[in-house]
């Protein structure tokens, strides 16, 4: 059978997020329920719009469209020009971003992650791509995960402190999928 690849940001497809507020580029912002659904392959964002009329309304933009949503309130999803990513951090002139994907081969599921830097620019300094397959050599490079972060963003206590309830005993690395499987944003210049 062949591979289904399909790109999925947050826990699924179909992020709940409740009272997200998203920002346009041409200063328009939209309040936004229940859904927040990116898709990478289509390069949008869908969303119930609470602040069109007086009925919610389905609403898809294009992610270039978009400068920023804060989603269900402690998450950020960022447009860096035609791409989208859940922000992690940012200070310093840099950004930690994430993508996570799942490629479905029959009727399993293998979660890929991906955890860039980019600068004030948005160009890619660096990047670390791991899975969740609970396997030896799988785990030695999620292993990498939190010297990697650490390397770019050492200053952020926040973010390391957050790294450390993951850096946890456990033996295959997996409690680090945590950062990128619930992104939570946070600002390290404050």
């Amino acid at each position: 059978m062949k591979k289904l690849f399909a790109l999925f940001l947050l826990f699924s497809l179909k992020a709940v997020a409740q009272n997200s507020v998203l920002h346009m580029k041409d200063g328009t912002i939209y309040n936004g329920e229940t859904w927040f659904e990116p898709d990478r392959k289509e390069k949008t964002v869908s969303f119930y719009a609470t602040n069109i009329g007086s009925k919610k309304k389905w609403k898809t933009i294009k992610v270039e469209d978009l400068d920023y949503a804060e989603v269900a309130g402690y998450a950020k999803f960022k447009s860096f020009g035609k791409r989208g990513h859940f922000v992690l951090a940012e200070g310093n002139g840099k950004w930690l971003v994430s993508q996570a994907m799942v490629e479905t081969i029959g009727h399993n599921e293998f979660y890929h992650y991906k955890l860039q830097v980019l600068d004030e620019t948005y160009e890619l300094m660096d990047e670390i791509i791991f899975t969740r397959f609970p396997s030896k050599d799988k785990s030695v490079t999620r292993g990498l995960v939190p010297d990697f972060v650490r390397k770019y963003f050492s200053d952020c206590d926040q973010l390391i402190e957050r790294l450390n309830t993951m850096n946890s005993t456990d033996d295959k690395n997996l409690e680090i999928c945590k950062l990128l499987d619930q992104p939570i944003y946070i600002n390290c210049t404050k």
